[in-house]
């Protein structure tokens, strides 16, 4: 059953290449669907997309775990995805 999480993240450092160089290793994850950097408490939000939590598992240790810059990372696992759209009232 494929799966959907949020997952905000927290850099150990915040320079411009580290960011860059985070930017662009989440650009070449097929499962990473939407990357945002943000601003407040976490440096990044993505949204991921696996086909099951064994899936997002190995994800994570790869992606995530195994990056030396990250500091932490928090999993949000969609229970139901009420609404989903980008429409934009003008």
């Amino acid at each position: 059953m494929a799966i959907t999480c949020i997952v905000d993240v927290v850099l150990h450092e915040g320079s411009s290449k580290d960011i860059e160089k985070f930017k662009q290793a989440m650009r070449n994850c097929t499962e990473v669907a939407h990357c945002y950097y943000v601003t407040g408490t976490y440096d990044f939000v993505l949204i991921v997309n696996t086909r099951d939590m064994s899936h997002f598992e190995a994800f994570s240790k790869k992606q995530l775990m195994d990056n030396a810059n990250l500091k932490h990372f928090y999993t949000h696992v969609v229970m139901d995805k009420v609404k989903v759209g980008y429409g934009v009232v003008v």
